[in-house]
């Protein structure tokens, strides 16, 4: 009984010790890191359905529905960001525009 009451007090204290677990996926400070991007690519880009370019991919900060990059393939772009240095990278955020639904009734003029 002596050892008994003895691991569960030392179990309370390591209970008290214990550090929080941090929750996976949350983030502890956000860090701009635009300014130690050396390039950026869009590996399968579409020239000729795409409206800009890798590099104005990169450095616009007008983000409109007007500008956008499509896939040459299917629906994935592959993109692949080279640093001037390392860095300790563990999430990467990007914004899209939501796609502008057509209000036209176009199908309904098909025979």
């Amino acid at each position: 009984p002596a050892q008994m009451a003895a691991m569960q007090k030392m179990a309370q204290k390591m209970q008290q010790q214990k550090k929080p677990v941090k929750k996976a996926g949350a983030i502890d400070k956000i860090v701009n890191l635009n300014n130690l991007v050396k390039t950026i690519k869009v590996l399968n880009r579409s020239d000729e359905d795409s409206n800009i370019s890798d590099k104005m991919f990169g450095t616009n900060t007008n983000i409109n529905s007007s500008q956008y990059i499509m896939s040459d393939a299917d629906e994935e772009l592959l993109i692949l960001i080279e640093f001037r240095e390392d860095i300790d990278l563990e999430t990467i955020s990007f914004h899209a525009c939501k796609e502008e639904k057509d209000n036209g009734d176009d199908d309904e003029d098909e025979d």
